[in-house]
């Protein structure tokens, strides 16, 4: 399966877009940036929020999506499997976001809750989770790198301790990262990452403002001015390092 967005460390792959992200006349809808001070530590396996979710208590309002660390979802998880540990009625078989309007076949965790919903890929046999991708502005998931939906790029760049390259907005494939310069959130290889422009009044872009298929640096003054923010964020799931 193609993946969606872009890797942390590379241009975007020629699969999935970022969804999320809004045509100009759309940005209003993002979120403002919002900094979370207060983003938990990722358990260790078996820890008591494992367990909780094992046992098909809800979620937390705040959590982190991190799979590796809590077991959220693996890659050799199945459609069965996380309707043992979720419920029945919390995970669907269904389309999901694909590329241009594409819809892919897929699942999605807690399909009726825009601030736990989660959008499951799945790997070229259809059987087991490849990807995990944040699409909702209002979710409440976290990633143990500190990503959230609305960080602005700012939080983003101290986060990374590098620049960060990017996509114009306005396009299929607007604000996807391009380079994160050997920054921390590249050497961690978490997944996938995408940024939508701030919410400008009457959806009008500063001149000179990144937009259209060129790449932007966010060390730009304007986009030091006006600093995008998360609006997709996701997590790989490699088979050979799930338990």
């Amino acid at each position: 399966m193609n993946l969606a967005a872009c890797h942390s460390s590379t241009t975007p792959p020629t699969g999935l877009p970022p969804a999320a992200v809004p045509p100009p006349a759309a940005s209003a809808t993002v979120p403002a940036p919002t900094e979370n001070t207060n983003i938990p530590t990722a358990p260790a396996q078996g820890s008591t929020l494992a367990s909780a979710i094992s046992t098909n208590t809800p979620a937390p309002s705040i959590i982190n999506l991190n799979l590796l660390d809590i077991g959220v979802a693996t890659a050799k998880d199945t459609l069965a499997s996380l309707r043992q540990r979720y419920g029945a009625d919390n995970i669907k078989d269904g389309d999901v976001p694909g590329a241009e309007g594409e819809e892919l076949a897929g699942w999605i965790l807690y399909p009726d809750d825009p601030k736990r919903r989660v959008y499951i890929y799945l790997d070229e046999a259809g059987v087991h989770p490849s990807l995990l991708r944040v699409l909702d502005p209002e979710s409440q998931w976290n990633r143990s790198d500190g990503v959230h939906m609305g960080l602005s790029l700012t939080r983003l760049v101290e986060l990374n301790g590098k620049p960060i390259q990017f996509s114009g907005f306005g396009w299929d494939y607007g604000g996807a990262i391009h380079d994160l310069h050997g920054g921390a959130l590249e050497r961690k290889k978490i997944g996938l990452l995408t940024l939508c422009p701030p919410d400008f009044p009457d959806d009008k872009y500063p001149d000179n403002y990144p937009s259209g298929d060129a790449e932007f640096s966010s060390d730009d003054a304007l986009v030091r001015r006006y600093p995008p923010v998360v609006c997709e964020f996701g997590v790989v799931l490699d088979a050979n390092s799930n338990p």
